[in-house]
């Protein structure tokens, strides 16, 4: 599901909004067209409104896809008389729950409920409507949330009343009609001016980017050396990408002197030659180079993990990261150099909190309940391994710890690194991150073995570790329940890195019941052989 609205796509798929009408009570019947309700909006909600005070009960419908949000006003000609009500509460907080019961002429009953939500992320208005057709009011009572029941005096159909608790009498409230704009008229459009960025609420690693310069050499992108850096996207067969560079180039003397630069050509297609051509044509001052698809394809999941965007994004895309390489804003479309300097100064100089972030973004008013600070970054790093970019991968591990942490498979992505350090022969490297796995709660009996037998046997002393040996090599035979006979071997390995010779052939001793026992030839003959060794230590050290 998550996959199909990621690629912009409909979970109805794309069904027209249906109306019906209530027939007495005993059927209904489709008034979808005639009523002017079927648009394809893909809608998850609705909000019922007395918009313009006319009595005519009007709708707000909130969708999936654009519009966002529509506006339906009720314009039919005779809906019959009305009445509305208001709630109030002088001894709780919110009348939420409480019931209006109307009794009519005819001795037919209306009732209403203030509730909070109407669907999906909707709520209709906290004003009571009730439609009375010709029908006389007899009688209006209120039970209040806490089960009481309260008689109101009787008013006069036809408009809008406050009904407060403890007092009997209604007060009328005079609302202003609103002013409508014309049939099918839009909504008003944002204004010219507003920020072309769209700002991060929290810090979020940028993912590292591999480009190739225009000499070949291969460079890893961004830097984080304290300045704030821009990438830039574009592609040759973008009009808006030279505009926006000729722009960038003309007015060069006013970007921030702090301000570091990269322009990557993403088009694929284009060779790094073909890119020269373009930047040559323009005379463009920046550094530039050409983006790697793997790092495209990183960066495009990227945006659509944590914006709920689409797979792809159009050049000319830009991306501004703080001195610690944490993406601070991004912009799709054409930017002008303004733009730039007002976004790099909006960078806060000293470290701020989540909290703090969000209110100097969205502003002081309002109360977050629970402001998000992580998000669940873990795609970058296993992307990267799946890339073959081990050391990328194990950078960014590092860079976004507070984020990846709590992960529920972070064990598994340390372990998938350190097999890859171990298979490069970085062993110091893959002993770190499977050490950092089991920390993580990994319960793989075979990297537990593997790490003990680093720590108890590699020639690196500053790898050795006989207490982490021992810990880890018992745990591998404790969670196997001492069946394997090759983690005896390594048990044994780190009794013997301790000094401890007798238990160390204690341990072979048992390896070789099991080994025996299973008809494991190969760990027979490499327990035979640790047992040789320890006992000539055992010997000559005494025990």
């Amino acid at each position: 599901m998550n996959h199909l609205l990621k690629k912009g796509g409909s979970l109805s798929g794309r069904e027209r909004n249906c109306a019906f009408l209530n027939l007495d009570g005993q059927r209904f019947a489709t008034v979808s067209g005639v009523s002017g309700f079927d648009f394809a909006d893909d809608a998850r909600s609705l909000a019922l409104v007395d918009w313009d005070g006319d009595g005519r009960m009007d709708l707000w419908s909130s969708n999936r896809t654009a519009p966002r949000v529509r506006f339906l006003q009720n314009v039919l000609p005779e809906t019959g008389s009305w009445i509305q009500f208001a709630l109030e509460s002088d001894q709780m907080i919110d009348p939420v729950g409480a019931r209006i019961e109307l009794t009519l002429g005819n001795g037919n009953k209306l009732l209403r409920s203030l509730r909070i939500g109407e669907g999906f992320l909707g709520q209709s208005s906290r004003v009571l409507h009730f439609g009375l057709a010709d029908e006389e009011i007899r009688q209006i009572r209120v039970r209040w949330p806490d089960g009481e029941w309260q008689e109101m005096a009787l008013v006069a159909p036809g408009q809008r009343y406050l009904l407060t608790r403890g007092k009997a009498q209604p007060v009328a409230l005079s609302g202003q009609r609103v002013e409508m704009p014309e049939q099918g008229g839009a909504l008003e459009g944002a204004p010219e001016n507003r920020s072309r960025w769209i700002r991060m609420p929290f810090a979020i690693p940028m993912p590292p980017l591999v480009a190739a310069r225009a000499d070949g050499q291969k460079v890893v992108l961004p830097p984080v050396n304290g300045s704030p850096f821009l990438i830039n996207l574009w592609d040759p067969e973008c009009e808006d990408c030279a505009v926006e560079l000729q722009d960038w180039k003309a007015g060069r003397s006013r970007l921030p002197k702090n301000l570091q630069l990269a322009a990557l050509l993403a088009n694929p297609e284009v060779t790094l030659e073909g890119g020269k051509k373009f930047v040559e044509a323009l005379g463009l001052p920046f550094p530039w180079g050409k983006l790697e698809e793997d790092s495209a394809f990183l960066l495009a999941k990227f945006l659509q993990e944590i914006f709920q965007t689409q797979d792809s994004f159009p050049a000319p895309a830009s991306f501004l990261v703080n001195g610690k390489g944490e993406l601070v804003s991004f912009a799709i479309g054409k930017l002008t150099v303004d733009d730039i300097v007002s976004e790099v100064a909006a960078i806060p100089q000293n470290a701020e909190t989540t909290l703090g972030r969000l209110q100097r973004i969205y502003g002081q008013k309002g109360i977050w309940l629970a402001p998000v600070e992580r998000q669940n970054l873990y795609f970058v790093p296993q992307i990267l391994v799946e890339q073959g970019k081990v050391s990328l991968a194990a950078a960014y591990v590092r860079s976004a710890w507070s984020h990846l942490s709590r992960h529920r498979q972070i064990d598994r992505l340390l372990v998938m690194i350190g097999q890859s350090y171990f298979k490069a022969g970085n062993i110091a490297q893959a002993v770190n991150f499977y050490l950092n796995a089991l920390n993580q709660g990994s319960q793989d009996p075979v990297v537990m073995n593997n790490v003990a037998w680093e720590l108890a046997t590699n020639q690196e002393p500053k790898i050795r570790n006989g207490d982490l040996a021992l810990k880890w090599a018992s745990k591998a035979v404790e969670v196997t329940k001492g069946r394997q006979a090759g983690f005896f071997d390594t048990l044994a390995a780190a009794y013997a890195e301790k000094g401890r010779f007798q238990d160390a052939l204690e341990a072979i001793s048992r390896g070789l019941e099991i080994a025996n026992a299973t008809q494991n030839l190969k760990s027979k003959a490499s327990l035979l052989s640790s047992q040789k060794l320890y006992s000539q230590r055992l010997h000559h050290y005494g025990q």
